[in-house]
């Protein structure tokens, strides 16, 4: 699986939040949309599309989310690195 493209939006310098939302495309096949790369006490992270799970549940539920933590890392790196390239673009 290779990254082929990262759109970012909303990018901004937040010391904790949301600091961007972004679509990943896959292999030029598969696009994933409403990733949120998020400034957390631990450094940065991707949170993946989710819902809320039954009514009676606060929990939330990712509709898409990564298998094993090499492959979130792999994204999680390119999509932090373009979200530093986007920022030395906005000054």
């Amino acid at each position: 699986m290779i990254v082929t493209e990262v759109k970012l939006k909303n990018v901004c310098r937040l010391e904790a939040g949301v600091v961007a939302e972004c679509s990943i495309v896959l292999d030029n096949e598969i696009q994933i949309h409403n990733v949120k790369l998020v400034s957390g006490k631990d450094g940065m992270f991707l949170a993946f599309p989710h819902l809320k799970g039954e009514s009676h549940s606060k929990k939330y539920v990712d509709i898409v989310h990564s298998t094993n933590k090499s492959t979130r890392q792999y994204l999680t790196n390119i999509v932090i690195s373009e979200y530093k390239k986007e920022l030395r673009n906005l000054g």
